[in-house]
């Protein structure tokens, strides 16, 4: 039998070559030939075998039980052998169609028992951190079986769906909406004048339009909530809906800003009530149209990830009170991080003006300069 040479990379790969090299096996009886234990998954074809994207098992039960290699009182099966091989990916497979590189496929097997069998009799698989290991892989498995099937995308009914269509509505049929920012004056002929200011500043500076306009509201506003907000009005509909918190837009600014058709857009001056407005578009949302059909497996997405987080909630919630959980939050408080509790460094009085001129004085008389030069170059005396 062609071996592989046994360094670290063949200790790395017999713990690649075997998939669930994670999971912990009792101990197996030593006849030489035996019922495969039924491990995790129990999947058909496999034998009961770990190897979840194995390909079918080619062997009859009696020939899975036949034992190929045995490591201290624990055994190999033919049937374990095939689900190892047949777990990893098919360019790995080729690699082992001849009997030499199936001997080699085989001789990593036992290696890796190998590893296992030394591990346990050092007492490894009872250290907390490959408990814990265990636990986490025990966890997995159950979110991957038990969980995973309490809800199926085909609970999520058409009915369900238009249902939820219909509900939220709102949310998927918007309105067009336009943002403007405004400034407030008493009088229209000031709005005119300051009109024509700003039209001939954006000419001459378009990139500083928005500047512009903000300096605008504060220097002439007359509305001093308006100014607050640098005149901005924030989004609002052609039926003058606007944004929760916001003020009511009167129906002369809104037909107004839905008639401006680019950002920027500088409207005439907007007789409104008792005082004249000049508007600037500053954003714009197109209508958006969503049929049933359009967000269909959207939203059948969506009650499926709600329905499953509710049902694994119910499950743990099921499990809680089956294992009588107790807690008690007040020992929290002995846990520190030790990280604050390192001493702090001891202070030490630093020297003032007088004992630094004083140590300069000194140096000075022995002729090692202390003070730049008055070209900022080396240092030496005045």
């Amino acid at each position: 039998m062609n071996r592989m040479k046994w360094n670290l990379s063949g200790v790395a790969m017999v713990v690649c070559v075997v998939s669930g090299c994670g999971d912990l096996k009792p101990e197996r009886p030593g006849s030489e030939t035996r019922a495969v234990a039924p491990m995790a998954d129990g999947a058909s074809g496999h034998h009961g075998l770990l190897g979840e994207g194995a390909a079918k098992s080619l062997l009859s039960p009696e020939e899975a039980a036949v034992i190929v290699a045995r490591i201290g009182d624990s055994g190999i099966t033919l049937g374990e052998y095939e689900a190892r091989l047949n777990d990893q990916p098919a360019y790995v497979r080729v690699r082992y169609n001849t009997l030499d590189k199936k001997k080699e496929f085989l001789d990593n097997l036992v290696r890796f028992e190998l590893l296992a069998y030394e591990a346990r009799q050092k007492g490894y698989d009872k250290s907390p951190d490959v408990l814990f290991a265990l636990k986490q892989r025990m966890i997995k498995k159950l979110l991957d079986t038990d969980l995973e099937n309490l809800v199926s995308m085909t609970d999520i009914t058409d009915a369900d769906v238009a249902g939820f269509y219909e509900e939220n509505k709102a949310s998927y049929n918007k309105p067009a909406q336009v943002r403007v920012s405004e400034i407030v004056f008493a009088d229209g002929a000031k709005g005119a004048q300051v009109l024509n200011d700003l039209q001939a500043g954006f000419e001459k500076n378009p990139r500083r339009r928005k500047q512009l306009f903000m300096e605008a509201v504060k220097e002439h506003g007359t509305l001093v909530t308006s100014k607050k907000t640098h005149g901005d009005l924030g989004f609002f509909t052609r039926e003058g809906v606007v944004e929760k918190g916001r003020s009511p837009v009167e129906e002369q600014v809104v037909e107004a800003a839905f008639a401006l058709a680019r950002i920027n857009a500088l409207s005439p001056v907007v007789p409104s009530g008792d005082v004249f407005r000049v508007l600037m578009l500053t954003n714009r949302r197109p209508e958006v149209v969503k049929t049933l059909e359009d967000v269909k497996r959207q939203i059948r997405n969506k009650l499926f990830r709600e329905r499953k987080g509710a049902a694994r909630e119910k499950y743990v919630a099921e499990i809680r009170a089956r294992a009588g959980v107790s807690v008690d939050e007040s020992k929290l408080a002995l846990v520190r991080d030790p990280g604050l509790e390192l001493p702090m460094p001891e202070k030490k009085n630093l020297p003032g003006m007088k004992e630094i001129d004083a140590m300069r004085g000194d140096l000075e008389k022995k002729g090692i300069p202390t003070r730049p030069n008055s070209r900022g170059g080396a240092l030496g005396t005045p």
